[in-house]
């Protein structure tokens, strides 16, 4: 919304006179941090799909299965549960939608098989919440130590 407004007011202003000096170098600053909020919403956004997709076990399972036995089709899929045939060609939608899997048509085939750049998105969302807790408990281990010394100083 806000970014709205201020290209509106940047791009209705008949010249850059109209706009004071300071308001238009808000709007040069702010559009680029806002694009850059928006594009981590977004990516926000599809890192929630992917984990609600996988939140089910289900659909895990699925996951699992084309990563072992490659592309496969729903029937096949089907084969592997105890559920009907909709509820599979539901949860194959879902995963579709949050882009885990893709479906490739040949004529009457479709062919389902796993879309490894979006486990790599996942990977490297873990791999990057590792490292910030690996940190985080690396300053923790500091800072008791530290505590730990004050405290056998104090002690002599």
């Amino acid at each position: 919304m806000l970014t709205c407004v201020l290209n509106i007011m940047f791009t209705t202003a008949p010249t850059r006179s109209a706009i004071p000096g300071s308001c238009f170098l808000s709007i040069i600053l702010i559009n680029p941090l806002l694009y850059s909020l928006r594009r981590s919403a977004l990516q926000g956004m599809e890192r929630q799909q992917l984990f609600n997709a996988l939140a089910d076990p289900t659909r895990r399972n699925i996951v699992e299965l084309l990563a072992t036995q490659g592309q496969m089709n729903a029937t096949d899929i089907c084969e592997n549960f105890d559920v009907s045939h909709p509820a599979i060609s539901q949860h194959l939608k879902i995963l579709r939608e949050a882009e885990l899997v893709r479906l490739q048509k040949n004529a009457q085939r479709h062919l389902y098989s796993l879309n490894i750049d979006a486990i790599h998105k996942l990977e490297d969302w873990v791999k990057q919440m590792t490292r910030h807790w690996d940190e985080t408990y690396d300053r923790l281990d500091q800072l008791l130590e530290a505590e730990k010394r004050k405290t056998a100083r104090k002690g002599r």
